[in-house]
């Protein structure tokens, strides 16, 4: 192997995101050994196959085609329309890749490695994944007017010098009917497993055996006239393919659409001073309204809000949905929130279990002595690597997009992140996916990695973390105090904003732009919230009062006394019990028991703080008989909470437990990363 580890890995970073794991938990402890020893093995073919490209792709199938070898002549015949810097470039990177070998003389061959994992655009007569009898040869020969030889290699090569005669390919395709012809050129244009020719595929069954409700099926009719010639050929699991044999039939190359979409472009993303992203705030917010209200789990068990709470709690916080939703995933995977069950009804296959995702108070204890820097680094963490509910694809996306934004020039960003989620998936294609690498870039977008706005580039925060995680767990993050409250209710702030400012502005005002300066408006609804939640309108103007740098406007201290006004017009009262009535007299009887310290709230209901077990206890002992109905409301005695770095398998029905809130291993493949193996050859 004559290519470095570095050369590989920045030729295949996939290679580098498996062996320095995907997967949450410590990082391996040896990658560059586990590489060597992959590269060794074959597995690195395999892993490099997975995001060569669509263009490296067909460039593999065509090498395969032509028996595992071709000429830069034979390769360019069958590249119409592909520059030659574009085909020098590809050919470049599979042979970096390892999948191939290069030779001075153009000339490329498939590695022995590589040959199983390249399926040929049109397979041979001759070999042995695609198996066809003697006999069906000689029949072939007798089709095309071909006395059969002796030997069945001999009737393959008949038929092949038979199709390679320029005068035969004419008269063939002159004999073809218009169906036979059409659908000859489909399966030529088709993958060997495209579903839209399923039907054909398994009507190619029936050719030499037909039963009589298919004897006059028009589709058997038009494949029995391109097998009989020997131009397709069928397999038993609903596969049809042109025999390489009979190409030349076609006078065209295997791929008639080349294509190297150009690497977006890019512009300089203006410079911001580091500052902590308003999910971390968000979060601790999210944190106050999931303990009073714990949001129910799905049934599907996902690991997700449901989207009637994501909508919820993003109008309370005045944050986008998606943030929301990113955040409470990344909650549910660092183990801040785990699932509780709450209820239980039914037995065996017809049990239904409720569940709701519970805070955990210890976690969040620890959480809460952790730095906001700390705290966000966490969070990208579990994003880079997660704990939870993930897919393999969608997390192999998230790196493949770090790799590439890591890789641009300092402070540059890309000018359309829709043109560039497309090159990503045209790129590192089968593997790379537009729609998770555009989920990745507004993900990282709501992190704070890459600009909330304009070109997608890393922040001067983003580009530290994947520099060196644990120095960026030490920026000095944020450190003004002060900002403008206008009298048309717009907060304008500095973007070095402390970030405890930040998050008390954001509980009671709505972020309308980050680019540059921070630009808040305050909302009546979470001034409302605010004072809902604890606040006063006293401390809220104060607040403003030592925020702002000019004095306040008297609108404002209208705005904020006349949401405070509103918070207490409407309340919603819970009660473990709830004792209801037909006759007024039978409420004042049970009042009147004292253990069962129920309130009446109206002449025929009353609330207790006791569970209904102990209010029917104590009513049952003064000689009334309740009658007990359990709603969604009733709860049955909470599942403890594990300790702090305590396995799951002690607690029933929680997930893994976080031993350790700040991880300090790389976040994701960089390029620095990978120049830490060094230039060793294997």
């Amino acid at each position: 192997m004559t290519q470095s580890m570095v050369e590989h890995l920045r030729a295949v970073p996939l290679l580098g995101i498996h062996a320095f794991g995907i997967a949450s938990g410590p990082r391996l402890e040896n990658p560059a050994t586990r590489l060597g020893q992959w590269r060794l093995g074959g597995q690195a073919a395999w892993v490099a196959a997975r995001t060569a490209g669509v263009t490296g792709i067909q460039l593999l199938q065509v090498i395969a085609t032509l028996g595992g070898e071709a000429t830069r002549a034979q390769i360019e015949k069958q590249t119409p329309g592909l520059g030659a810097d574009d085909l020098d470039r590809e050919l470049s990177r599979l042979a970096a890749g390892e999948l191939i070998v290069l030779r001075p003389d153009g000339a490329a061959a498939l590695r022995p490695q590589s040959e199983n994992l390249v399926h040929e655009v049109a397979p041979s007569m001759a070999s042995d994944h695609t198996p066809i009898t003697s006999d069906a040869l000689a029949g072939i020969c007798r089709t095309l007017g071909i006395k059969p030889p002796m030997r069945k290699q001999e009737r393959i090569d008949a038929i092949a010098d038979f199709f390679a005669d320029p005068g035969n390919a004419v008269r063939i395709r002159a004999e073809l009917s218009g169906e036979a012809w059409d659908l000859l050129l489909r399966i030529a244009d088709a993958d060997l497993h495209d579903d839209d020719l399923y039907e054909y595929a398994f009507a190619a069954r029936m050719v030499h055996y037909r039963p009589n409700h298919l004897r006059h099926d028009p589709r058997i009719d038009v494949l029995d006239e391109l097998m009989s010639r020997g131009l397709i050929g069928a397999s038993w699991d609903s596969r049809l393919w042109v025999w390489k044999q009979a190409w030349p039939v076609l006078d065209r190359p295997f791929f008639t659409h080349w294509s190297v979409p150009e690497k977006p472009a890019t512009q300089q993303v203006s410079f911001t001073p580091a500052r902590i992203p308003r999910v971390v705030a968000d979060l601790d917010r999210a944190l106050q309204v999931w303990r009073a209200h714990p949001p129910a789990a799905l049934k599907s068990g996902h690991m997700r809000l449901a989207k009637t709470n994501v909508r919820s709690l993003a109008k309370s916080l005045g944050s986008p949905v998606q943030a929301i939703d990113l955040l409470g995933r990344l909650a549910m995977g660092i183990g801040l929130v785990r699932a509780k069950i709450v209820s239980k009804s039914g037995r065996g296959r017809n049990q239904t279990i409720d569940e709701v995702w519970n805070p955990d108070e210890q976690l969040i204890a620890e959480w809460n002595c952790l730095t906001p820097s700390q705290q966000w680094l966490r969070l990208l963490a579990e994003w880079c690597r997660p704990q939870g509910d993930f897919s393999e694809p969608q997390v192999i996306n998230r790196h493949l997009v770090l790799w590439e934004l890591a890789n641009l020039e300092p402070a540059a960003g890309w000018t359309n992140p829709d043109q560039f989620a497309e090159w990503v998936a045209h790129h590192y294609a089968p593997e790379g996916d537009k729609a998770e690498a555009l989920e990745a870039v507004d993900d990282l977008r709501h992190l704070g990695v890459i600009a909330s706005s304009g070109p997608a580039g890393l922040t001067e925060l983003g580009a530290a973390a994947l520099r060196d995680p644990v120095a960026a767990a030490d920026i000095e993050v944020g450190g003004s105090t002060q900002a403008i409250v206008q009298a048309d209710h717009t907060v304008i702030a500095p973007p070095d904003l402390r970030a405890d400012v930040a998050a008390w502005l954001a509980s009671i005002a709505v972020l309308e732009s980050d680019a540059g300066a921070f630009i808040y408006r305050l909302d009546p609804h979470l001034l409302t919230v605010a004072v809902q939640a604890g606040k006063t309108p006293e401390s809220i103007l104060e607040f403003l009062t030592e925020l702002s740098s000019v004095p306040l406007a008297a609108n404002i201290e209208w705005l904020v006394r006349d949401a405070a006004g509103r918070a207490g017009r409407i309340r919603l009262i819970s009660a473990p019990t709830v004792v209801v009535v037909s006759d007024p007299v039978d409420l004042v009887t049970a009042c009147s028991v004292k253990a069962a310290k129920l309130r009446p709230i109206s002449d025929t209901v009353a609330v207790s703080e006791l569970a209904h077990p102990k209010v029917q206890a104590a009513l049952e002992r003064k000689g009334l008989v309740p009658e007990v109905v359990l709603g969604s409301a009733a709860q049955p005695p909470a599942t403890p909470t594990p300790a702090l770095g305590q396995p799951s398998s002690a607690v029933p029905g929680h997930g893994p437990v976080r031993k350790h809130l700040l991880v300090r291993d790389p976040l994701a493949l960089t390029p620095d990363l990978v120049d830490t193996l060094g230039p060793e050859k294997r």
